[in-house]
């Protein structure tokens, strides 16, 4: 799934979280996160409800919209 990266920024900015304690709630590996951020890796549906779940939104809110 493509993730809307700078929703996801901007989230984590937000809500006033960092990147490792996002990575200690779902049990995820500070780098694989990175790696997301960045778009190198894009995350499975299980993992974007657990990083929605963290930061308490609806995970389609942070999927990137296809473009038709």
């Amino acid at each position: 799934m493509k993730i809307n990266r700078a929703m996801l920024k901007g989230l984590i900015f937000a809500k006033g979280l960092k990147q490792w304690q996002i990575c200690r709630k779902i049990n995820l590996s500070e780098t694989y996160f990175s790696k997301i951020i960045q778009g190198k890796i894009n995350p499975s549906q299980k993992l974007v409800e657990k990083i929605a779940a963290v930061l308490k939104i609806d995970p389609n809110k942070l999927l990137q919209k296809e473009v038709k």
